[in-house]
């Protein structure tokens, strides 16, 4: 019998990394600059293993071949087979992310991958005055960006917005990003780990060499015609939608009590838990989640109900 699945965390080292997600949520983590804890991946380079229950030491892929459509749904597997179709993540910006864009899947298929990359970022925790990248200035056009590429000057054409906890922005495919310090992200993303880099900062790798950019692949895709919406901000409401895409769909509950929920077969259902600590029962038992945990809801659970204090993010197919 399936029931809510906990994974180990996948945690990645990169040099703008730091303690946060170690001190936020009261985790050991390994590195001196932890910068992604991958809380849900089914990838080569990151695979989760079932951390609680029966199937604990379990691979997600090997859990997805032996239960099918009964984890990720009638509709999940009709759109991506038996594919696992999200990454998700917390992200640590101790230091600034370099400038750079996702390629669609049009695009990421004719290079070879499997799908593009869109995603959500939501704002767990900000510095005071914390700032990111979202799109590019209005009206600049590819030929006054080629030129800034070749002169230095991309950050003179790079549209700044501040953000604040509780804020989310959807960064479609060919949207120009970047992650600026000081922030700790929950992010909702395709299955894809491809990035073209744009502009790092003049920053040196490990290595002591600058980082590899991929500025023509980024030309290809960057979408020049179209704005960056503002920020989504906290609306007040207990529930609220964050997100409705043909990739994913992300709400936001501020759980106070009891909130009961039916699987129903048609897909899974992603939740993080962002703040406190929160119990998952359904027919069969009790999963307890505490602050920063992620639990998979197969698609078969049926009825279950979320109990305790928190904010979550609730994200399905």
């Amino acid at each position: 019998m399936l029931y809510p699945l906990k994974f180990r965390p996948v945690y990645k080292e990169i040099i703008w990394g730091g303690k946060n997600i170690s001190k936020y949520f009261d985790r050991k983590t390994p590195y001196e600059k932890t910068a992604e804890s991958w809380e849900l991946c089914c990838r080569p380079d990151g695979m989760s293993v079932v951390d609680n229950g029966p199937l604990a030491g379990s691979s997600l892929s090997d859990i997805i071949e032996q239960y099918g459509e009964k984890l990720l749904g009638t509709e999940c597997v009709k759109k991506y087979g038996s594919r696992f179709p999200l990454l998700i993540k917390y992200i640590d910006a101790n230091d600034r992310l370099s400038v750079q864009v996702h390629p669609d899947d049009a695009y990421a298929r004719k290079t070879g991958e499997e799908n593009g990359k869109n995603e959500l970022w939501y704002i767990v925790d900000a510095k005071p005055g914390a700032k990111l990248i979202y799109g590019l200035k209005k009206d600049i056009t590819k030929d006054e960006f080629i030129s800034a590429v070749k002169n230095g000057t991309v950050a003179d054409t790079l549209r700044v917005v501040p953000v604040k906890p509780h804020d989310s922005l959807f960064i479609p495919a060919g949207t120009v990003h970047a992650i600026l310090d000081g922030i700790l992200i929950a992010e909702i993303q395709q299955n894809s780990n491809t990035t073209y880099r744009i502009y790092d900062w003049g920053r040196l790798g490990k290595d002591g060499k600058p980082r590899e950019l991929h500025i023509d692949k980024a030309l290809d895709v960057i979408n020049f015609g179209g704005a960056a919406a503002e920020p989504q901000q906290d609306s007040g409401e207990t529930q609220r939608e964050i997100l409705r895409s043909e990739f994913f769909n992300i709400d936001e509950v501020k759980l106070s009590g009891k909130l009961e929920r039916n699987a129903e077969g048609k897909t899974l259902m992603v939740i993080m838990n962002l703040s406190g600590d929160i119990v998952i029962s359904y027919d069969g038992g009790e999963t307890p989640l505490k602050k920063g945990d992620t639990a998979l809801i197969p698609a078969s659970l049926g009825k279950y109900t979320l109990n305790g204090q928190s904010r979550l993010l609730m994200s399905w197919i």
